[in-house]
């Protein structure tokens, strides 16, 4: 599916800092301890400097920067393999760091993301922790315009480097579990009504993860390469979400268009490929059900070849179900079936 074609949630930008009367003040939060330990920062600041480092030049009353530090340390470990040509036993240490500003200054904002993704002690042979590394690379890189209308609508723009997610990810998501985070350079835009319906629309080019799987010296050595934009695999969707219809549950609609070609970046299957879908949600006394189901159909070469001129007709689909019960505040339990 796309997911595996363009890659890899992609995280709104933070509510603007509650208002604060006095000097500058930091707050500093633990969010949570676990394999995942994150830590949120967040400071009000006025001054040129601030400006000149966030990259916006606005001169604005009440500004605000948010500051998010997150770090993960996983070990995984792989005993009887049996793919072809790879370690039969295998383990691998790896490394995720997330730093992120958020700044605000009336209607105009600007985010950072940078990531830095490392791995080490796996075999050259490996078959884990390969696509795991992505040496400080800048995720998001946006500024954008929003506004809040008097009827409660909303519209927000946005255009430069960030990363997507649609619903539950199982289509367009981040992938925070292990692989490389995608990200995109382009237009990113939303409109929500009185009613809360969100009508988000996406025009971007992929940036290409390097160095790739394949470079296994360059990835060992932990090489550091800018994910550069391609211009020639370009994704346009159209998503419509936080439909109600029911007073538990909500409805979401998206149809995705992925067009691309070889280029000096990459080599594909040269695919234009449709995705059109539906998400649905709901809750009962007990239970968080979800579903999605989405068809994909278009035309794809049979290799990366650059000689493969053959278009070979695709038709594809998945539905995916879940049930969440909540057992207690921190403890729940999940059925999915694919």
């Amino acid at each position: 599916m796309f997911t595996k074609a363009i890659g890899p949630l992609a995280d709104g930008v933070p509510s603007t800092a509650e208002s604060y009367q006095g000097r500058k003040a930091v707050q500093h939060h633990t969010r949570y301890w676990q394999v995942i330990s994150k830590q949120h920062l967040r400071s009000r600041a006025l001054s040129s400097g601030l400006l000149t480092l966030v990259c916006v030049s606005h001169a604005a009353t009440g500004a605000t920067l948010n500051i998010d530090l997150s770090a993960r340390l996983r070990t995984e470990a792989l005993d009887n393999g049996f793919r072809p040509l790879t370690a039969e036993h295998d383990h691998a240490n790896s490394s995720k760091t997330l730093l992120r500003l958020t700044y605000r200054a009336d209607e105009l904002y600007a985010v950072f993301e940078g990531e830095d993704a490392r791995a080490w002690d796996f075999e050259r042979n490996s078959a884990v922790g390969k696509g795991f590394i992505n040496t400080q690379e800048p995720l998001q890189a946006k500024i954008g315009w929003q506004r809040q209308f008097e009827d409660s609508a909303k519209i927000d723009l946005a255009v430069g480097r960030t990363t997507l997610h649609w619903q539950n990810g199982r289509l367009l998501g981040r992938q925070n579990f292990r692989t490389s985070i995608e990200s995109y350079t382009g237009f990113t835009g939303s409109y929500t009504n009185t009613s809360g319906i969100k009508t988000e629309l996406i025009a971007v080019n992929h940036n290409q993860i390097t160095p790739g799987a394949q470079d296994i010296e360059a990835l060992r050595s932990r090489h550091r390469q800018i994910d550069a934009p391609n211009t020639d695999v370009s994704l346009v969707g159209l998503n419509v979400s936080q439909i109600h219809w029911s007073h538990t549950g909500e409805l979401a609609m998206y149809l995705l268009h992925l067009d691309e070609a070889d280029s000096a970046l990459a080599a594909t299957r040269d695919r234009t490929l449709w995705n059109a879908g539906i998400h649905v949600s709901g809750n009962t006394e007990d239970w968080q059900l979800r579903a999605e189901a989405s068809y994909q159909w278009g035309h794809s070469a049979a290799t990366l070849l650059p000689t493969d001129v053959e278009r070979l007709p695709v038709s594809a689909g998945f539905i995916h179900t879940a049930a969440t019960h909540q057992l207690a505040s921190s403890l729940s339990v999940t059925l999915m079936a694919d």
